[in-house]
């Protein structure tokens, strides 16, 4: 059954990711069976094959996309074991129609269903997700903020040491150095003009 709803009309395209935990013999493969062209139309043979990674088994998963008036709907579906390379035939589950609503009014977006395993219900509601729309020309603080403006770089004082200006200004105190430093000798020093006392290294 695929129930169009009242006021259905053509939108974008709708993308369904179908996602099931399914454990399977060497060589079966799964299928989702449904009232849509994109399930095959209740058909097996024309269904959706799920597909899954060593990574990823048991978790199988397809990804189908729905347009026009089949984003307005509700769509039953199964999901069919395909035994046949096994020398089986098709497995269709037990339970009554699985059904997946999809979003009302028509948008555009991914829509995540997630099936526990066969014949076994849904624990969860699908998940929609809508499409974003791009920003072209992002206003200032929206998409890209501004870039700061960069304080100015502040330089190191340099101080330029003069021996003549030195003596100039101070005059050595007493006959013996203080100590000898790894520099050389340090002589208390006293400025000439007021008296301060100052050490110097020789």
């Amino acid at each position: 059954m695929m129930a169009l709803l009242e006021g259905s009309s053509a939108g974008d395209d709708l993308s369904v990711t179908f996602c099931l935990r399914a454990e399977t013999e060497l060589g079966e493969s799964i299928r989702i069976v449904g009232a849509a062209q994109q399930l095959g139309n209740w058909d097996p043979e024309c269904g959706l094959v799920l597909t899954t990674r060593p990574e990823l088994y048991p978790e199988w998963t397809a990804t189908v996309s729905f347009s026009g008036k089949l984003s307005c709907a509700v769509v039953e579906y199964k999901y069919v074991r395909d035994s046949r390379t096994r020398g089986g035939s098709w497995q269709w589950e037990s339970i009554p129609n699985r059904r997946v609503l999809l979003p009302f009014p028509a948008r555009a977006g991914k829509l995540l269903v997630q099936d526990c395993g066969l014949d076994l219900p849904r624990e969860a509601e699908p998940t929609f997700q809508p499409v974003q729309e791009k920003c072209q020309t992002p206003p200032v603080g929206v998409c890209k903020r501004p870039e700061a403006p960069r304080p100015p770089a502040v330089r190191a004082p340099t101080w330029t040491f003069s021996k003549t200006s030195f003596l100039s200004s101070y005059e050595l105190v007493g006959t013996q150095p203080l100590q000898v430093g790894g520099f050389g000798k340090v002589w208390r020093c006293q400025r000439r003009r007021n008296g301060s006392k100052k050490a110097d290294s020789r």
